[in-house]
């Protein structure tokens, strides 16, 4: 049966990603020794086939360069991170700042009381009667 590499590396207990993050920091001909000896320790395969060697260097030049492995994916994640906690940031300085202005704005009156015009309806004056309507 056939198997892929990373088929063959989860069955000896090699987590693939951890071991190509691993032989990506390497130079290529030391990534390619460590990969066909690795490789070389599955078992039921022939020892020190030619076909290994040559599938070893097909597979690190498939890895990225050194500076790619390390530096890209973080950065990517630290920025978008920061642009999330900048936002919400944002939102809670608006917050506190309304919350601020309402605390010193105030009271609104609310019903008859609230209403600035005046009666329409004569004061009463002293020794004269209102009649009112029928």
């Amino acid at each position: 049966m056939r198997l892929s590499v990373l088929s063959a590396l989860a069955r000896m207990n090699f987590d693939p990603w951890d071991e190509a993050a691993r032989l990506a920091t390497l130079p290529a001909p030391d990534a390619e020794r460590a990969l066909v000896s690795t490789l070389d320790l599955l078992p039921g395969r022939p020892a020190a086939s030619p076909d290994t060697g040559i599938l070893g260097a097909r597979l690190v030049a498939l890895l990225p360069k050194e500076e790619a492995a390390t530096g890209a994916r973080p950065t990517t994640i630290n920025a978008r991170h920061e642009w999330l906690m900048n936002y919400w940031r944002l939102w809670l300085c608006i917050v506190i700042a309304m919350s601020l202005v309402s605390a010193f704005r105030p009271p609104t009156k609310t019903g008859a009381a609230a209403s600035p015009r005046p009666s329409s309806a004569a004061p009463a004056t002293e020794g004269r009667s209102a009649e009112l309507p029928r």
